[in-house]
């Protein structure tokens, strides 16, 4: 009963005389089809708390519910007009609104039978009776009021309901509107002059919506559910079938699953009762989407197929022509689980953004629409990047509001084929406490998917997560413990795990590969125990390989053998070596958008290092510094999207400040974001860095081109279909920028590079792109990165030393230590400098050397100091300087080599005192390094012999530490 309460919540209005008052609403049209009505609020009426229902309103619900006796209702269209607001009746005769509910095969984008039809699987259907247009006896402003229509009786639909069963009860007989014999018409639509506030926007329009109103006429029979539509949309057109369907759906019990309250799209266009009655495209009412799974199995269309233990290779047929889902729930709360379906480009969902793919519902019993943390009904979106929890701020209020992308469904166009405890999203319960499924292999199939579902796992199902170079080691070379796998390094690799298939009590790994650029040293890894749906590391037990080039043109690829207990699983693992030369920043809100920009990056034949912001915060400039080139991306992330709400700009003033060090430093920065302009607008950095002057914002780029006579001629790129929105700017050049990149054939520039001749050494480049550039295809991509990146690369400055000894942290005991740093190729010299603060304006040594390594005659007081190095090749302007490193020179007892006894002179009586302490108990030299003759690390009777050969026999001088 729990459930069905629930249903009923969000889905009727219960009689104004019998309890408190919520309506079951049309959602607000999508403004990319009306751009001039922006800020439409969702009616006060619609918010309101969860109220309390008359039961029989509640049993009647109950009962709508479910499949009719005839499987076909019969329902009546009231056509009503007022004095002071007359309908088109010649434009739109009683024939027009017959056709578009009842008929077959007259109308090309089917009407309201054709469409139930197709989504019940010929279960249900409805027949029925259009009146003559009526004249209500009071005027439109009488019943609308200044609230929708959905104010106090009678100046409200009720009234209105009323007026028209009074005015047609003589010649109409109500009982044939009574579709389960509960003594109520349920199917009464009130057709209203006009168009509706939904898209009007006007208080004084009425607002489409499901109520309640009893009216007893005189064969019987009741009134009880109803709704109301307008007649015409903005344009003066005949109304579209969605919002007929979407407000039947109430009077079939079905909830609204768009959020009511407002503070996100709920289940957007994926469903009906979401948003999908305006159809998946902007502007397509007359072919809204297919309702979702859990609606239709509330109406028993559909029948989920419960899965408790795991299907390989399982082939999904499209749901727009199968009754076909599945259902994996909680094991440990039966109201919480998953269904499964594919939603392909079929029927009237042909017009879904991308390709189709797998919608994956989260159900819970326990939900509420409104509540976007923990909804009744919620699609796992698979680009991670959670469109549909965004705040629409109480309505449509700017053309960015997504409703449902092509990124929303697996694999989708983000090629997402992963769906587990440990991906965005996540299969974890509300409660956090487990993951509930795996769905793996997830791939198109012709018009179905095949993939592979895990309820209960037995096979070895592993992820490498991230992994970490430990560069502690020295191989032929020196370490330089700057955390990259360099040439002539021996390194531990650490690989962490996650166990999305059947826990192992002894889960082993083997490295192996091809590539002569390493040597592994110990390629058996020891994970240990582990448990189904948990993270584990080999950190206990790390790999070992030895680099044996520079050259870092490209990753190393590795694979690693996986055994689980016997079970085994090969996973391929791409591996850095040497210092990368490119930082791929990707800023994108943590999706999954920027997963084609890395394969492309990889095909390109430049090996990057990447920095993901959702992972690891705002990046600081020591983070970027030591990079020649900086690609930055923030993908389909906006933050300034809706009016009222703000999620964050894309680039926010701390990335703006960093942005600004880095380029203050030669740095070479790549910035493609098409929200950039919008969130940010035109700054000082703009006109100083990017060399751009404003922008005219959100324009379509379907086909780009290079502009000819420069780096980017012979470009040729094309859009993804699949792809996120798209809100390219047109650019306005500043002083000295390179228009690099056109909109085919419009001819808008897209994007603007900086100096126009080309990067030089010494100095800053920038290049800005207002076209996100995840949205080419993949040739497109590859190409766009062969042709820009050598560009940006060009005229580099010698790349910038790493301070290695002391390293950051350090602390040493030497009173004249050696700074080391590794050497750049091709550098004639490098500027060291040591401080007492970090921002280098105590400077305590400032030094030009030729080697890569110093130390000064000058004693080093005990304390903190930081030092830097930077290079210069002959001719060329300085690099930057390192970040810098911080050490400690820690205290040094003062003694003499050899004198044991702290006298101030090495004689006699320290080899007696040595033997005292040695052999007899006698107290410890002070300090104890002052006995270590022979700097051995130990006091023993070696100490001994080495001071009386240096005493007596010529010997060496003592050593000590």
């Amino acid at each position: 009963m729990r459930f069905a309460s629930r249903a009923m919540l969000l889905s009727i209005l219960t009689i104004f005389a019998l309890s408190l008052t919520t309506h079951a609403i049309m959602p607000p049209a999508p403004v990319e089809w009306y751009t001039e009505r922006l800020k439409i609020p969702i009616p006060d009426a619609a918010k309101r708390a969860r109220p309390l229902f008359n039961p029989q309103i509640q049993a009647d619900l109950d009962e709508a519910a479910l499949k009719r006796p005839r499987n076909t209702d019969n329902i009546l269209l009231i056509l009503v007009q007022f004095p002071d607001h007359l309908a088109d009746t010649s434009a739109h005769p009683t024939s027009a609104y017959h056709d578009l509910m009842f008929s077959t095969g007259v109308i090309p984008t089917e009407s309201m039978y054709e469409y139930f039809q197709e989504v019940s699987y010929g279960a249900f259907a409805i027949d029925g009776f259009v009146t003559a247009w009526i004249m209500a006896p009071q005027s439109y402003a009488y019943y609308v009021g200044d609230d929708y229509g959905m104010g106090g009786y009678p100046n409200n639909s009720q009234g209105l309901l009323e007026d028209c069963v009074n005015i047609l009860d003589p010649t109409i007989d109500f009982a044939q509107f009574d579709n389960n014999g509960d003594g109520y018409a349920e199917g009464i639509f009130l057709v209203h002059a006009g168009p509706a506030a939904e898209e009007s926007g006007s208080t004084d329009d009425i607002w489409s919506h499901a109520w309640y109103y009893e009216v007893m006429t005189a064969d019987g029979i009741s009134t009880g559910r109803y709704s109301t539509e307008p007649e015409e949309n903005m344009l003066g057109q005949l109304i579209a079938i969605g919002v007929y369907c979407h407000e039947y759906g109430h009077v079939l019990g079905m909830p609204d699953l768009y959020d009511t309250n407002g503070g996100s799209e709920g289940v957007g266009t994926w469903c009906l009762m979401g948003s999908g009655s305006w159809g998946a495209l902007p502007g397509n009412p007359e072919r809204p989407t297919h309702m979702c799974a859990e609606m239709k199995r509330r109406l028993e269309w559909l029948t989920p197929i419960e899965i408790t233990g795991n299907l390989e290779n399982l082939v999904i047929p499209p749901v727009e022509t199968n009754p076909v889902c599945y259902k994996v729930s909680n094991p440990l709360n039966p109201d919480e689980h998953f269904l499964i379906e594919n939603r392909a480009k079929i029927g009237f969902d042909s017009l879904s953004r991308g390709d189709g793919g797998l919608a994956i519902w989260h159900i819970d019993y326990d939900g509420w629409q409104a509540d976007q943390t923990h909804r009744y009904v919620s699609l796992e979106q698979a680009d991670g990047n959670f469109d549909l929890e965004r705040d629409m701020a109480g309505g449509n209020a700017d053309p960015r509001t997504n409703r449902g992308d092509a990124g929303d469904l697996f694999p989708g166009a983000c090629a997402n084929d992963h769906f587990s405890f440990s991906t965005v999203p996540s299969s974890v319960s509300y409660d956090a406490i487990t993951g509930i499924v795996t769905i793996a292999n997830i791939e198109y199939y012709s018009d179905s998917i095949k993939a592979d579902i895990h309820a209960d796992p037995v096979l070895p199902i592993f992820r490498v997560m991230s992994y970490d170079i430990i560069d502690t080691l020295t191989g032929s070379g020196t370490a330089n413990f700057n955390g990259d796998a360099d040439n002539g390094e021996t390194v531990d690799l650490v690989l962490n795990l996650s166990c999305d298939g059947v826990g192992a009590s002894d889960l082993k790994g083997t490295l192996s590969t091809a590539d002569t650029r390493i040597s592994i040293i110990d390629s058996e890894a020891d994970f240990g125990a582990v448990d189904h749906n948990t993270y584990i590391d080999n950190n206990a037990s790390p790999l070992r390989f030895e680099v044996l080039s520079g050259n870092s043109d490209s990753a190393v690829t590795c694979n690693l053998h996986i055994d689980a207990d016997g079970a085994t699983q090969d996973i391929e693992l791409r591996i850095n070596i040497n210092r990368q030369n490119i930082l791929l920043v990707i800023d994108n809100n943590g999706s999954n958008w920027s997963g084609n920009l890395v394969e492309a990056m990889y095909h390109s034949g430049y090996s990057f290092d990447i920095f993901n912001t959702a992972q690891e915060g705002t990046p600081t400039l020591n983070d970027l510094i030591m990079y020649h080139a900086v690609l930055w991306t923030t993908a389909s992330y906006f933050g300034q999207t809706t009016y009222g709400a703000s999620y964050g700009d894309c680039i926010n003033a701390s990335e703006l400040a960093v942005f600004t060090s880095y380029l203050s430093s030669a740095g070479r920065l790549g910035l493609f974001s098409q929200d950039y302009m919008r969130d940010v607008g035109y700054n000082t950095f703009n006109n100083t860095y990017l060399h751009i002057n404003g922008a005219m914002q959100d324009y379509k780029a379907t086909s780009t081109i290079g502009a000819s006579g420069t780096f980017m001629n012979g470009f040729a790129g094309n859009s993804r279909y699949s792809s996120f929105l798209d809100y390219t700017d047109d650019l306005m050049p500043g002083t000295g920028a390179l228009e690099a990149v056109f909109n085919n054939p419009q001819g808008q520039t897209m994007m603007v590079c900086y100096p126009a001749a080309g990067p030089q050494r010494g100095t800053y480049a920038t290049t800005f792109s207002s076209y996100g550039i995840e949205r080419f295809d993949d040739a497109s991509l590859v190409q766009f990165l062969q042709m820009w990146l050598p560009w940006i690369l060009s005229n580099t400055n010698v790349e910038i030393p790493y301070p290695i000894s002391p390293k950051n942290g350090d602390t040493v005991f030497q009173f004249t230590p050696e700074l080391r740093w590794t050497a750049s190729e091709g550098a004639a010299s490098y500027h060291v400098q040591l401080s007492t603060n970090a921002g280098f304006t105590s400077i305590f040594k400032d030094t030009t050397i030729m080697l890569n390594s110093v130390m000064w005659a000058d004693t080093l007081a005990e304390g903190g100091f930081y030092w830097r190095v930077s290079a210069a090749a002959t001719g060329d302007p300085a690099s930057a300087f390192s970040p810098a490193a911080y050490f400690v020179r820690g205290h040094i007892d003062l003694y003499v080599c050899g004198d044991a006894n702290s006298t101030g002179t090495v004689n006699l009586l320290d080899v007696t005192f040595l033997i005292n302490y040695i052999y007899k108990g006698g107290a410890e030299p002070n300090p104890p390094q002052s006995g270590d003759a022979n700097a051995s690390g130990n006091l023993n009777i070696l100490d001994v012999t080495y001071l009386i050969n240096y005493l007596y026999k010529s010997g060496p001088e003592p050593l000590c530490p």
